[in-house]
């Protein structure tokens, strides 16, 4: 029999995230990184991935680079996977530096490498609990990455299904079931959590801008979503590993965000 309880934690359910410190259960992990600086407000790891080697700041909540917790100016988050993360490029040059440091706004950048839309949403959601937000840029990746909430004698925790190929025969029949269905299924899920995205901003009263680097999903948000778009992230060049955007894609697309904040 389930005993429920156990599914009665900040990081199982964004309802019950009370404080800015609960964050922790949604940032990312680094406990099997390479720790190569600490201080007070920052813990900088080396992560290599692909055979790629990258050094990254983290604050004590596992998200990017130090946030300022303590000023006046209006607060505006970043949502989304390795693309908002920044994945291969310098601090200074991701969209989300450059554009606070031209809109004056205080940055929050909440990406998360290999983060699908369902977990996105869920970090937005906690996101607003704790943290006043004037406006929040969400750019989604495709959809196929599949949240699982795994139970089994390591305890209770999300798995993303694409990132785990010979977890264990159960989560791999699992993984066989969903990703035999067609596209249908995927477009639903998706659709339901960038709804999910829109009612916590309509309750919290943020600003949002959509918008994927994925030539489905963006199309998407284009014609479901018409109001929120900003069009797609737009691939110019790449960084270290070929895969990922780098500067000059970055500093593009920080152009993009911009323009739609000083219109409004």
């Amino acid at each position: 029999m389930l005993r429920f309880n156990a599914f009665a934690h900040p990081g199982i359910s964004p309802s019950l995230v009370n404080n800015i410190d609960d964050l922790v259960h949604y940032g990312a992990d680094n406990s099997k990184n390479k720790l190569v600086y600490q201080d007070s407000e920052i813990s900088r790891y080396e992560i290599t991935v692909d055979k790629h080697t990258y050094e990254y700041d983290f604050n004590q909540y596992g998200f990017r680079n130090k946030w300022n917790l303590d000023n006046n100016k209006p607060n505006i988050g970043f949502f989304g996977c390795s693309f908002t993360l920044g994945e291969f490029v310098a601090q200074d040059k991701i969209f989300s530096t450059l554009v606070t440091r031209q809109t004056g706004h205080n940055d929050f950048n909440f990406g998360l490498s290999g983060a699908g839309i369902e977990r996105t949403a869920q970090v937005f959601a906690v996101a607003n609990r704790v943290i006043d937000l004037e406006y929040a840029v969400i750019t989604l990746p495709d959809w196929h990455r599949i949240l699982y909430l795994n139970n089994d004698a390591n305890g209770i925790f999300y798995l993303n299904l694409i990132h785990t190929s010979n977890y264990n025969k159960k989560i791999d029949e699992i993984r066989k079931i969903l990703y035999s269905f067609d596209n249908e299924y995927f477009i639903h899920q998706a659709i339901r959590n960038i709804n999910w995205i829109i009612d916590v901003a309509e309750k919290y009263s943020v600003k949002i801008l959509l918008s994927s680097w994925e030539d489905s999903t963006s199309k998407l948000i284009d014609d479901v979503f018409p109001a929120y778009s900003i069009g797609r992230y737009e691939m110019h060049d790449r960084s270290l590993d070929q895969i990922h955007p780098g500067p000059v894609s970055h500093e593009n697309y920080a152009k993009k965000i911009i323009k739609y904040i000083s219109a409004n």
